[in-house]
């Protein structure tokens, strides 16, 4: 696919980006390379692509439902302590160390 500078002035516009000549040059390369590779992964036969099968079997497939996925576990399992209802970590050994210490 050719990709020429008014392409990249136009793309770089939508976006609200302020670039220079340099740029545009550089970008106009980059795209035109990403899309000729694209164009290239659309030509390639699917008889030729390597076996994909997995060892295990396969995930089930989630519920199309909006929201969270539910936990695998309750959360008081992944927690170390309980305070006033919020789950507590050890204080890191780093703050606790003097001001003039971190600095060193």
């Amino acid at each position: 696919m050719d990709v020429d500078r008014e392409d990249v002035r136009r793309i770089a516009e939508l976006a609200r980006l302020d670039l220079d000549a340099a740029e545009i040059e550089l970008f106009t390369a980059q795209l035109r390379s990403i899309l000729t590779h694209v164009e290239h992964l659309g030509t390639a036969a699917a008889e030729d692509a390597p076996d994909t099968e997995r060892s295990g079997p396969a995930a089930p497939p989630r519920s199309d439902e909006p929201g969270a996925d539910p936990l695998q576990g309750p959360p008081d399992a992944f927690a170390v302590a309980w305070l006033d209802g919020f789950f507590t970590i050890p204080r890191l050994a780093a703050m606790d160390q003097g001001d003039d210490e971190s600095a060193a």
